[in-house]
């Protein structure tokens, strides 16, 4: 969920009370509500409340969702025959290392944007690089 938000964990700080190490170990993914912080920012307790408030409502009503196929790894060729993995895209790899057009959630949630930047200090700049990544995600959509 971290890299679902339109320029990745770079610009955001998710605390979601779980490490990357025993996100790995849980041998799965879960679709979770991760509570979107931003270091430094001051006055963000209510935005962050409310942000938090929508990811838990969709986790709630969605359960458990599956990965979608493109980002799931193909350690056999059955699963590739499967689709696990087509066509991924790695973002490093990419011009500013972000995969425009790439969607990281589930088809049953659609592309959420759960951090909405409010217009005061390092915040609006944040708010100028997502709307520019969010553009060149439409832009490669078309």
């Amino acid at each position: 969920l971290a890299i679902a938000a339109a320029g990745g964990p770079e610009l955001l700080d998710l605390d979601a009370g779980l490490d990357i190490d025993q996100f790995h170990r849980r041998g799965g993914v879960l679709v979770i509500a991760v509570e979107p912080t931003l270091d430094g920012a001051a006055g963000r307790q209510t935005e962050n409340e409310q942000e938090s408030q929508q990811a838990m409502q969709d986790a709630r009503n969605s359960g458990s969702l599956e990965v979608p196929l493109h980002l799931r790894n193909a350690p056999t060729e059955f699963m590739a025959q499967q689709g696990y993995g087509e066509n991924y895209r790695y973002a490093h790899d990419e011009t500013d290392a972000f995969a425009a057009g790439v969607d990281y959630f589930p088809e049953a949630l659609a592309a959420r944007q759960y951090y909405q930047p409010v217009e005061r200090g390092l915040e609006i700049r944040i708010a100028e690089k997502l709307a520019h990544l969010r553009k060149l995600n439409l832009e490669a959509k078309q």
